[in-house]
């Protein structure tokens, strides 16, 4: 388990390690901490009995994030600190900060002090409900592999945020980093990469985005997505040719579905339980269905020549080319908008007038994506009124971004 501890998700990763015992009784369980806020190790000579770790000093007083600390001690046979770092600036205009740098080094405190055979790498806010993953893993593991392995075996990882370089986002090597299951040596390999460079998550500050790219295309900061970063860092580090020179560098399209058919397996996050309470909202947008890869997608691969592998996705490609149509067409459409932009579009609601910003031209299609039907509805009709009245947080963020 990897990630954050604090007193706002004390609770759940004591939760969560509580699950993970239960689920395996046996197991190896380690904590891995980006960062620490409420715990600290006992030293040997002050421990009258088999405690280990206790509350901070300066949380002493909070009884329930103290009994959090006894759960995970009790649960977790070892609790590693990760090497301290600091936060990157945001991948996308409306995202916090990349917190890529304490992902990976948690990884790899994690990974260092795991010892069995097999690791499942997994993010802390993140549970499988039952042991689905096993047998899904067990039934494609020894698939015939086609191309030059760089694993000993394959390693599974989550179809969500495993991204469809056909679709929507046509973004190569962008594999999902919520978890990695298979050898610890595999995943140890994976995982063995620098931290993002500041240069690289400036990138789009300074250089125009690739002509053609489409609305979500245009909505990004770094030179290429985290999981893109960590996965080309991966092939790098194992002397795999790859052409990857920004996020939506289309020419590695059928090199990133050759790597993916042969080093890894997609487990459906429905199939095998995925529950993230921080998250939920991913598991249900419609938005999985047509920019991520999914299982049945991936087992196609196998059987399919490289040069026919856009004809798995022909019925999420026309979907995703609706869905461009609906939101302001090409990028190409798109940036000849903003360098025609001179600050006089207004949306008009409740008598009100508000200039529309050149982010918000960017942001607005995208945001309307994420809407539920009946929010979706409100927000084409009077968008100001559905800012003025949402309490959300991200909605107001969206708000203050957009308009003047």
């Amino acid at each position: 388990m990897q990630g954050p501890l604090h007193v706002g998700n004390i609770v759940q990763i004591a939760n969560h390690s509580q699950h993970w015992r239960d689920l395996f009784p046996a197991a190896e369980i380690i904590l891995s901490i980006s960062t620490n806020e409420v715990m600290e190790r006992i030293p040997q000579h002050e421990r009258t009995g088999e405690e280990r770790y206790k509350i901070s000093h300066w949380h002493e007083p909070n009884v329930i994030a103290s009994n959090a600390v006894n759960v995970i001690d009790y649960n977790c046979d070892n609790v590693v600190l990760a090497e301290p770092t600091i936060p990157l600036p945001p991948i996308k205009p409306t995202d916090g900060p990349n917190n890529s740098s304490f992902m990976i080094n948690a990884a790899k405190a994690g990974l260092n002090a795991a010892s069995r055979k097999y690791v499942l790498r997994i993010r802390s806010d993140v549970i499988f409900l039952n042991k689905n993953f096993l047998s899904l893993y067990l039934e494609n593991v020894d698939r015939p592999r086609r191309f030059r392995s760089i694993l000993k075996q394959r390693v599974m990882i989550c179809n969500l945020f495993t991204v469809n370089p056909f679709c929507i986002e046509r973004l190569p090597y962008h594999y999902s980093d919520w978890f990695n299951f298979g050898l610890l040596s595999d995943v140890r390999n994976i995982w063995d990469v620098p931290l993002m460079s500041y240069s690289d998550t400036l990138y789009y500050k300074v250089n125009p985005h690739k002509r053609g790219s489409n609305f979500r295309e245009v909505n990004f900061n770094t030179r290429i997505g985290v999981e893109q970063h960590i996965y080309t860092s991966f092939l790098k580090n194992n002397n795999h040719n790859y052409t990857l020179d920004f996020h939506n560098d289309t020419r590695g399209t059928i090199d990133s579905l050759k790597v993916l058919e042969n080093e890894f397996i997609i487990a459906d996050a429905s199939y095998i339980k995925v529950l993230t309470q921080d998250r939920s909202d991913y598991l249900t947008f419609d938005w999985v269905d047509y920019i991520c890869i999914h299982y049945n997608q991936w087992k196609k691969l196998h059987t399919t020549s490289p040069a026919d592998y856009r004809n798995i996705f022909l019925d999420k490609i026309e979907k995703s080319n609706e869905i461009l149509q609906k939101n302001s067409g090409t990028a190409d459409k798109i940036e000849r908008e903003i360098e025609e932009f001179s600050g006089e579009v207004e949306y008009h609601g409740n008598n009100k007038t508000k200039d529309l910003t050149i982010p918000g031209r960017v942001i607005l299609p995208i945001y309307k994506l994420i809407l539920v039907p009946k929010m979706k509805r409100k927000f084409e009709k009077d968008k100001i009124a559905f800012f003025e009245d949402s309490k959300n947080k991200i909605a107001k963020k969206v708000y203050n971004i957009s308009y003047k």
